[in-house]
């Protein structure tokens, strides 16, 4: 019993260690964001990102604060595993709170990067 938890707890801090590893260094990742922008329709905002190497995607979890510091998952985009270049769009309605979101791009190989925080709210981005 006590090996499998050394086990277990070496195995989640080697998973935390290339989480940390590709956050250092975004420039190591295979999937670029081309175009990442947000729109306003009908009190619904729109979130619309296009990638290059689409193929190296594992999922996209778009993230969403009130503040601009603290992040939430709101929803989970999984690969189209499409090869080259894809598009991925997410919606949802937009109260009069100010919001920031990103989009957090983890490839299948676990390194992670991150889009721009783009500010909006019921009025239009800000």
């Amino acid at each position: 019993m006590k090996r499998y938890f050394t086990l277990l707890i070496a195995g989640i801090f080697s998973l935390l260690a290339q989480t940390l590893i590709a956050q250092e260094n975004p420039a190591a990742t295979t999937v670029k964001l081309t175009n990442f922008k947000v729109t306003l329709n009908n009190n619904r905002v729109v979130l619309d990102w296009e990638v290059d190497g689409n193929e190296s995607t594992s999922l996209f979890e778009v993230e969403k604060s009130a503040d601009g510091k603290n992040f939430s998952l709101t929803a989970l985009v999984f690969s189209s595993e499409k090869t080259e270049k894809d598009n991925y769009q997410y919606f949802e309605k937009i109260g009069k709170e100010k919001l920031q979101f990103r989009i957090k791009i983890i490839e299948k190989d676990k390194k992670i990067s991150y889009s721009e925080i783009i500010s909006v709210n019921s009025s239009g981005l800000l």
